[in-house]
């Protein structure tokens, strides 16, 4: 906490007024991010018309969660920590408020397809990205390649053609 009150340029009392503890802050700390990738979220959803490419539609969705994680690193990795992920009851709720909004899209945009798999996937598929992102493994510092990798990769998991068929 100490480093924290550093940071902020306040005493090594003052977030103690404000938080418990550590955890505490931590999950102050999920919960605005949670709030904030949500709204981020919920805005690219609502962009999207019934003429957007479905493929196009899924691309922005996961474009806004991977440059939410680069852009707030620390925040991100708040969010997603386990060890107080499976017990805070604030912190379900502004995940699933996230999730139901991306499960209502994968709706809206696959009626046909099972809703929950593809929301899955899809959620697997922006979080992986974004911790190869943010731990390295792919540079971040160049927004266009990472608008290409990310795109080519979704693009290459939605488009690929049945089996026994050849691709175009």
């Amino acid at each position: 906490m100490r480093a924290v009150a550093r940071l902020a340029g306040v005493s090594t009392a003052a977030p103690y007024r404000h938080f418990k503890d550590r955890e505490a802050l931590d999950d102050a700390v999920a919960i605005e991010g949670f709030q904030t990738l949500y709204a981020e979220m919920k805005a690219t959803t609502e962009a999207t018309t019934d003429d957007t490419d479905p493929v196009t539609a899924i691309g922005d969705l996961a474009m806004t969660y991977v440059n939410f994680a680069i852009s707030h690193p620390a925040v991100f990795r708040i969010m997603f920590s386990l060890e107080r992920d499976r017990t805070d009851e604030a912190r379900h709720q502004a995940i699933n408020a996230a999730q139901g909004n991306l499960h209502a899209f994968i709706q809206r945009l696959f009626p046909a397809y099972p809703a929950d798999g593809l929301t899955e996937a899809l959620v697997a598929f922006g979080h992986g990205f974004a911790f190869l992102h943010l731990d390295g493994r792919y540079a971040a510092d160049v927004p266009a390649q990472v608008e290409h990798r990310v795109r080519s990769a979704l693009a290459a998991l939605l488009e690929v053609p049945p089996r026994g068929t050849t691709g175009s």
